[in-house]
């Protein structure tokens, strides 16, 4: 979920490698180098997310 003073999205993150990130499903992450890549094929477009990796987030959502 990516939250900011507006509220909150549940974002899908591509990762790169085959390592699986050590955390638990649902848990608050931090990604590793996030990149956001616009895209737009048929007349449809949106973001793709992709990171290196995951770590559990220090501290909780609000």
């Amino acid at each position: 979920m990516a939250l900011d003073e507006t509220g909150g999205e549940v974002i899908n993150v591509t990762l790169a490698g085959n390592a699986m990130p050590k955390v638990n499903v649902g848990a608050v992450v931090a990604p590793v180098e996030l990149e956001a890549m616009p895209w737009a094929t048929n007349g449809r477009n949106g973001v793709a997310y992709r990171a290196k990796t995951l770590n559990a987030a220090s501290g909780s959502a609000k």
